[in-house]
């Protein structure tokens, strides 16, 4: 369960990274 949010932070924070760029 924790690694399935993990992973869903991640992409959240790769997707507003490539936004801001």
């Amino acid at each position: 369960m924790v690694l399935r949010i993990w992973r869903e932070s991640g992409k959240t924070i790769l997707f507003v990274t490539h936004s801001i760029q």
